[in-house]
């Protein structure tokens, strides 16, 4: 098989293997929400906002609140509701507003958003989804009770029904030795992030939780702690499905005038 052939096929392949990972969440690895200072730029602003729900106003009585420029729907029954795209928090049990907001001592929006949220969540819902966009997701968890420290941990899937978490946060960042004990606050927890493209079908990541550092882990367990989510649509660089026909035909075109040369 000729170099040009070779390349052309690989080429065609590369563009429906970036397909094939659709609706699939790939995860970033999870962040500390304090970094130093009450600032709130770990909440995303990339792309434009599709939906975000503050799980903290479920019933807690916390209105919409907007951190970093972005509004946070006080989502009664756990759904926020945008213009297109829904989130939904599937199962748990909303904590009225007594997680705490760690370093952050109440300044601020985030107190809003990470004071309370659901717990014993069974797994989160993305629907109305735009077939061929690229989603961004952003997840916050957050028990910044003296009672916890780091062990207590919220696991995700990747939206294809996986059994076992594929990356965690933890929910509150002191050490389990006691080795921050001077710390006037117990420590936040973190948030994390993850991209897919969807085909246009509702993409679901189940939730688990661990109060053991992840030596357990089960869905829906009491740790499984949910703040806030946010879904932002992100400009996308991969071709359209009709101009996949169309590469392919040039790509084709390009070998076959080789050829004939």
């Amino acid at each position: 098989m000729k170099p040009t052939f070779c390349f052309a096929i690989a080429a065609i392949c590369g563009i429906f293997a970036s397909s094939a990972n659709a609706d699939t969440v790939a995860w970033q690895p999870s962040v500390n929400m304090y970094q130093g200072s009450t600032v709130e730029t770990f909440v995303s602003t990339n792309g434009t906002l599709a939906s975000a729900l503050n799980a903290s106003g479920d019933t807690s009585g916390d209105e919409d609140t907007t951190v970093n420029g972005v509004a946070f729907i006080g989502a009664g029954n756990g759904v926020a509701v945008g213009t297109t795209e829904t989130i939904t928090i599937n199962g748990g049990t909303d904590n009225v507003g007594s997680f705490g907001d760690g370093e952050f001592t109440s300044n601020g929006p985030i107190f809003h958003l990470i004071r309370g949220g659901v717990f014993g969540v069974n797994s989160v819902t993305l629907s109305g989804l735009q077939a061929g966009e690229t989603y961004e997701i952003q997840v916050f968890s957050n028990d910044a009770r003296t009672s916890r420290n780091n062990t207590t941990q919220l696991g995700l899937g990747d939206g294809t029904g996986v059994l076992a978490p594929l990356v965690s946060l933890e929910s509150n960042n002191s050490p389990a030795d006691g080795s921050d004990s001077s710390d006037a606050e117990p420590n936040a927890g973190d948030s994390i992030l993850g991209t897919f493209t969807s085909t246009g079908v509702d993409v679901t990541f189940n939730t688990f939780g661990t109060g053991d550092g992840g030596a357990t882990w089960s869905q829906g367990a009491g740790q499984s702690l949910v703040n806030g989510v946010q879904l932002r649509i992100i400009p996308s660089t991969v071709p359209e499905p009709g101009s996949l026909a169309l590469i392919g035909m040039g790509v084709f075109g390009l070998v076959a005038r080789r050829r004939r040369k």
